[in-house]
């Protein structure tokens, strides 16, 4: 018997590199029936700026109007649960009002971005039969169940290629990335080892605004930026060819990076600013090395290290089949 069997999901949740889509298959590979909605109106430009930066009564005709359609198409069938992610740019009385509408579900909440990000969804946690957050300070300071991230199937045992590359990093550029990367690059180069990056910004505006209006990117060539996601496939291929991917995690991010289970689930060497690391049960110095942002010194034998196999039941902890069952409980 599949887990979600015969149940009705209201999946809301907003467009992040594809991962929205691996939820809904694995919710739907689970035997449940699965009703997927952007929680945004839209991807463009304007509208993500808008409500990135809190500005939603610039585009609040235009969130009524696309939920009042998710209500209106919604009204007619009966869910067990309304799944939702990240909210932002719902406003509370859509939320109301998809609680009076579906009085027998289950409204449940997870966060992968900590609420000082998110501070819209503040005074709609306790709207919700449960929350969820990836952030350990937000499930401490605000009653949420703390869970971690996950990776997805395409990463899990991936066969090993020649070696291309000693280290390898792929991410969007923000904050002191690219400081920290450059730091690390002059001294694995300097080594005579390889390095693979892909810096990545979502938009080329945006790229050009953040060069005029903030410091960390005014060293940062137009030309070293790709403006289009590498995609899951070429991602697999990268950390393939190399020896020990790179994690930058953002400034104050207290939860684990997405890419930091990937690399768990792909069995391969990961080198991470995020020194809370340490506290997890498949923390091994043998397969994870800290950097320390503030002096940057890189461990060469840490490539040569023989990668330690983990108990089986850790990798299966972190996996998205766990996580869906874990939150749709």
């Amino acid at each position: 018997m599949h887990y979600l069997e015969d149940k009705n999901i209201l999946f809301i949740a907003p467009s992040f590199h594809g991962l929205q889509n691996k939820i809904f298959d694995e919710m739907t590979r689970l035997g449940g029936n699965v009703d997927y909605y952007d929680e945004r109106p839209k991807n463009d430009f304007f509208t993500k700026v808008s409500i990135r930066l809190k500005l939603n009564f610039l585009i609040s005709q235009k969130i009524k109007n696309y939920y009042k359609n998710i209500l209106k198409n919604t009204e007619q069938k009966q869910y067990n649960y309304i799944f939702i992610i990240n909210i932002e740019a719902m406003p509370e009385m859509i939320l109301k009002k998809f609680k009076e509408q579906q009085t027998n579900a289950k409204l449940v909440l997870y966060m992968w971005d900590s609420l000082e990000l998110k501070t819209i969804s503040k005074n709609m946690l306790n709207l919700f039969d449960e929350t969820f957050t990836f952030d350990y300070k937000d499930s401490e300071q605000r009653s949420m169940n703390f869970l971690d991230l996950f990776y997805t199937k395409e990463y899990e045992n991936i066969a090993e290629k020649e070696i291309k590359y000693d280290f390898c990093f792929i991410g969007t550029i923000h904050g002191d990335r690219y400081e920290l990367l450059n730091k690390i690059r002059e001294q694995v180069e300097k080594e005579g080892m390889k390095v693979y990056y892909y810096l990545f910004m979502p938009s080329r505006i945006m790229f050009w605004m953040r060069k005029l209006f903030d410091k960390s990117f005014k060293k940062i060539s137009y030309n070293e930026v790709k403006f289009h996601s590498l995609g899951t496939k070429n991602i697999v291929e990268v950390m393939n060819q190399s020896r020990v991917v790179i994690d930058l995690s953002y400034k104050n991010q207290r939860g684990l990076s997405m890419r930091t289970f990937e690399v768990l689930g792909a069995k391969k060497k990961l080198m991470t600013t995020h020194d809370r690391i340490k506290k997890y049960d498949f923390y091994c110095s043998n397969n994870i090395f800290i950097i320390n942002k503030n002096l940057i010194e890189i461990d060469k034998d840490f490539l040569y290290v023989e990668y330690k196999e983990l108990d089986s039941d850790i990798y299966k902890k972190y996996t998205l089949e766990s996580w869906v069952k874990r939150v749709l409980c």
